[in-house]
């Protein structure tokens, strides 16, 4: 077997060595974004992978290529180049596999998750637009109640827990289909140097996890007990256009069960929903959405403890049973997003036949996580922070309707630039403050490079403090509580 692996920003480098491992005869890689420096080179170079300087130098490798030999296409999901662009337009060679680089990993992983299956060790796989790190992390506390030990990957980084312990692996990852695999591998070198990846009989590796959550953030590999789709609140364009989030994320309905966002599915997915609805089980926020599996029955919000009770009809689980039920939990969720996060990990919760003892005392000791909405308290004054490098003008919207009807809060709102791809919308989040300021009678303090910005286009006079910390500082002196909406990585905030 042969392979070409295009695109080797996003894992390509680890997914080319696997294939080498894996005994792959003639492995091609394609750096599309240029971005390889030499010890990246030497690196691939030395695993015996011929680097392309370009796609015509593929075509005329085709030329010679045996047409009786499986030759895989590997490619991000988000690839901008379609299938003539990379083979060539009078290519007659009908044995081309195409692959994505979620697909990729599941072939890779394909003697790894033999062993986990074997050993009954649950893998959640999660991918959606919002929510992905915060269910994450809900999960985290319900799965060290369920099953001590832990491998997490997150867009935080890379961790075994053992119940309240933590084992850093990587603190700076990505979330792309190949952090699945340097993941795994650098969990076996903790116990196990040097780590050795193929699973055989002479090889037989103990696990020092017992269940495997894995954040990923276009789709998912597949390989999943439960695929989660925690939403699709924007469905986004990728690969030149010529696609779009909702293509990207339905690889979640290769999971043996799905957790979904009943939204969602419904806008998104009605074929799916038909196709694979033995295997689907969908929340909603909405009290009146009788269709959802998981569904809230009354909810009482608090910003210190929100107490949900839901009830869910017909959920499947993985042991092949349909259950049915009522559930009240109480845990850290301010707002309706964070009780949408909740849901979706009950339901997943639920799926894996967890008992409720162990989903309610996991959801009581979830507190928020830094880098998305968490609480802490400076002499008695509470400060509830939306942190998040991908904040937009509907998360904003959504974090201040936590707080419209309380007096006590001040909102201090800023952050900076040319943290994501995706810079914010400054009209619109404008136009939302004023409504704000106006109807719900909101206190505003803005901060920082964002923040300078929209206090020099705004028609009233707000308060601005160059450093967060400064507007801080006052909120607490006058005895006041704060709600800080931020836009930056969490790791960049504790620096400054």
């Amino acid at each position: 077997m042969k392979a070409l692996v295009i695109d080797l920003t996003h894992g390509g480098i680890t997914i080319s060595i696997e294939l080498s491992n894996l005994g792959f005869s003639e492995i091609y890689a394609y750096d599309i974004y240029n971005t390889l420096n030499e010890n990246e080179k030497f690196q691939i170079e030395s695993n015996n992978i011929i680097l392309l300087k370009n796609l015509e130098e593929f075509k005329k490798i085709n030329k010679n290529i045996d047409s009786n030999e499986k030759f895989f296409i590997i490619s991000p999901i988000h690839c901008p180049l379609n299938k003539t662009e990379i083979i060539g337009e009078n290519n007659s060679n009908n044995n081309y596999i195409f692959l994505t680089h979620h697909q990729a990993v599941k072939l890779i992983l394909e003697n790894w998750n033999k062993k986990r299956k074997k050993e009954k060790i649950p893998l959640i796989e999660i991918t959606g637009v919002k929510g992905k790190t915060s269910t994450a992390f809900i999960l985290k506390e319900i799965l060290t109640e369920y099953k001590q030990k832990l491998l997490l990957l997150s867009s935080l980084g890379a961790f075994i827990f053992n119940g309240d312990k933590k084992v850093i692996l990587k603190n700076d990852i990505s979330i792309t289909p190949a952090s699945m695999i340097e993941t795994i591998k650098l969990s076996k070198k903790i116990v196990n140097p040097p780590c050795n990846f193929e699973f055989d009989e002479k090889n037989d590796l103990k696990f020092n996890y017992e269940s495997v959550i894995i954040e990923s953030s276009l789709g998912v590999s597949g390989l999943g007990d439960i695929g989660i789709l925690t939403n699709l609140v924007e469905n986004y364009s990728i690969a030149k256009n010529t696609s779009n989030a909702r293509e990207a994320k339905k690889q979640v309905f290769d999971c043996k069960l799905i957790t979904i966002e009943y939204e969602t599915l419904k806008k998104y997915y009605p074929e799916e929903l038909e196709k694979f609805s033995e295997k689907i089980n969908s929340f909603s926020t909405n009290p009146k959405n009788d269709n959802a599996t998981v569904k809230i029955k009354n909810i009482k919000y608090s910003l210190d403890n929100t107490i949900i009770n839901i009830e869910f009809k017909d959920l499947k689980t993985i042991s092949g049973n349909q259950i049915d039920g009522n559930l009240e939990v109480q845990t850290f969720a301010p707002g309706k997003h964070n009780v949408s996060n909740v849901l979706c990990a009950i339901t997943s919760c639920l799926s894996l036949d967890i008992k409720y003892e162990d989903i309610k005392n996991g959801l009581k000791k979830f507190n928020g996580i830094p880098g998305r909405t968490s609480k802490r308290e400076i002499n008695n004054q509470v400060i509830i922070e939306e942190v998040n490098p991908g904040l937009n003008v509907e998360s904003i919207k959504i974090s201040m309707d936590m707080i419209k009807n309380m007096d006590n809060y001040v909102v201090i709102l800023g952050g900076k630039y040319g943290i994501t791809c995706e810079e914010i919308n400054e009209t619109e989040l404008i136009k939302l403050l004023k409504v704000k300021i106006d109807k719900d009678s909101i206190d505003l303090i803005l901060t920082d490079e964002l923040g300078w910005n929209l206090k020099n286009e705004m028609e009233v006079e707000i308060p601005y403090f160059e450093n967060f910390k400064d507007a801080i500082d006052l909120v607490v002196k006058n005895k006041k509580n704060i709600l800080l909406i931020y836009r930056s990585k969490y790791s960049d905030l504790n620096k400054r």
